[in-house]
């Protein structure tokens, strides 16, 4: 076998990783752009990533009380779930990246 067909098939699977790689960013996400790039070609699939709109993403904080599993997005030192019942649980604070 010719070692320049190796390498261009080579070369040619780390372009379709990297669009991959990138797609996790855009709109259309790493799965859509790994399949256009199989189907059809790195080029279409380097069409698509480039013309695709970014994630919007943001980070929404949450505190949740660890007896009762329960989640509240106003801050809270104590849960009032727990405090009703007279158990003072303190609630630990998580961010979490949204998209939308």
């Amino acid at each position: 076998m010719d070692w320049d067909i190796i390498v261009l098939i080579i070369l040619y699977l780390f372009f379709i990783a990297y669009l991959t790689i990138k797609g996790r960013i855009k709109k259309i996400g790493s799965l859509k752009i790994f399949i256009i790039s199989i189907l059809f070609t790195p080029f279409i699939g380097l069409i698509c990533l480039l013309t695709s709109p970014e994630k919007i993403t943001y980070d929404v904080t949450q505190y949740k009380c660890e007896k009762c599993g329960y989640f509240f997005t106003e801050k809270h030192i104590y849960c009032p779930n727990c405090e009703k019942e007279g158990v003072k649980v303190l609630l630990t604070e998580s961010i979490n990246v949204m998209t939308g």
